[in-house]
């Protein structure tokens, strides 16, 4: 599973979603995480644009569209619903990058035990 960090130095989670220059891009695999690229970003808010901030918005979503998940300091509700829309879940998370995604990938492998497998068989 892909996962977008909103990171400065690349080692802590402390940049909003719509401020943000760059994300790093984790593979997580069971308990294993690794940085697979870091994707330069034109923030969204930002003072003095010349093009509407739902350009620049669009620009960002479109380029972790590939990740499943992505953490930040903080994500505005528009830029939320507009993630969702991707199929990028959204989720406020602050502290060491590494901490964070081992976290997460600790919940998707708990909830993907406890869910019951849906059949698809048709009688």
């Amino acid at each position: 599973m892909r996962v977008a960090v909103a990171s400065e130095d690349g080692e802590t989670i402390q940049q909003h979603f719509g401020k943000t220059t760059q994300f790093m891009v984790y593979e997580l695999d069971g308990d294993q995480c690794r940085l697979l690229e870091v994707r330069e970003n034109e923030p969204a808010c930002h003072p003095g644009r010349s093009r509407q901030h739902g350009a620049y918005l669009a620009e960002s979503i479109a380029l972790i569209a590939d990740c499943r998940v992505v953490l930040a300091s903080q994500i505005g509700p528009v830029a939320e619903a507009h993630l969702l829309q991707h199929n990028v879940l959204p989720l406020r998370a602050s502290g060491v990058i590494h901490a964070a995604l081992l976290r997460l990938a600790r919940y998707f492998q708990r909830a993907a035990k406890e869910q019951p497998a849906v059949s698809l068989d048709v009688h």
